[in-house]
């Protein structure tokens, strides 16, 4: 019976050490890097290099109890990153002789995937996207004509920390756009920011997610957290839109009350001209 006992204990034992890999052949820095989330948010991950790999990889371990959390976190942070081909992968590609509109298209594909790789780099950042347009040449274009400007856009959305501060602002990714893509101006480069409202803050302890992160509407640009009348606004605004609910509300009565006053003051007027016209019969009543 002791025996017994004894299996059942290392069993249930070997159960909970059980550990699942959740991404393999990561390099040593994205291994770090999801190392670091999953522990700040309480999950006991790992890393273990992968032996079947020519490179040097590792293989992401956490506990099979805490897979599926670990798995949303790190969707939650669009990871493991999946690399854009760059200026040096397209480089190598198409044919011995490749035409004009093959050499314009890896010129795009380089340029998207450097800033993509780039700016994906920079801590907090969550996920980014570059489209660029880069202006064919045509030999037959009227030389009084303006020359097509080359366009870029770039979406980047990062993890918000306590300061609510971007990682990087708006102008600093145009002037790396522009040290990227040669001849593009800044007021040519599109740039939005979004917070990521499923990410929860950095150093934010286990279980910290859903309580410390705050959710953040990116179109409202603030947080969603309060019911006013069955709308949902700003935390911020509440006081702001009790104020003009109190306002609005006293004004109407304002109204109304001046409203009421004409009322009797007519219905005054009118019982004394019936009086008036009582005292003259010759008068007509209107």
């Amino acid at each position: 019976m002791g025996r017994s006992f004894g299996l059942l204990a290392v069993a249930f034992l070997a159960a909970g050490c059980a550990q699942e890999v959740i991404a393999h052949q990561q390099t040593e820095r994205d291994a770090n890097k999801m190392v670091k989330i999953l522990q700040d948010q309480g999950i006991a991950a790992s890393k273990l290099k992968d032996e079947e790999s020519r490179d040097l990889r590792f293989n992401i371990h956490v506990p099979a109890d805490q897979q599926h959390n670990a798995l949303a976190i790190l969707e939650d942070h669009n990871l493991p990153e999946v690399q854009k081909k760059d200026s040096a992968a397209v480089s190598g590609e198409g044919g011995l002789i490749p035409t004009s509109e093959q050499e314009l298209t890896k010129k795009i594909v380089g340029i998207e995937g450097d800033l993509t790789n780039a700016l994906r780099a920079l801590p907090r950042v969550v996920d980014v996207k570059v489209a660029v347009t880069v202006p064919r040449e045509d030999p037959l274009r009227d030389p009084n004509e303006a020359k097509p400007r080359p366009k870029a856009s770039v979406i980047l959305v990062y993890q918000p920390d306590a300061t609510d501060i971007p990682p990087i602002s708006t102008e600093d990714v145009q002037r790396f756009v522009q040290a990227k893509f040669e001849g593009i101006r800044a007021e040519e480069v599109s740039v939005l920011l979004i917070p990521n409202k499923l990410a929860a803050p950095a150093g934010a302890g286990a279980g910290a997610g859903a309580s410390a992160a705050r959710v953040i509407d990116p179109l409202k640009g603030c947080e969603v957290k309060e019911l006013i009348l069955g709308i949902e606004v700003c935390a911020g605004n509440k006081k702001k839109i009790i104020n003009i609910v109190v306002v609005a509300v006293i004004v109407a009565g304002v109204f109304a009350g001046l409203a009421v006053v004409g009322v009797l003051r007519a219905l005054h007027y009118r019982k004394e001209y019936t009086k008036l016209t009582a005292q003259f019969p010759g008068v007509k009543k209107t």
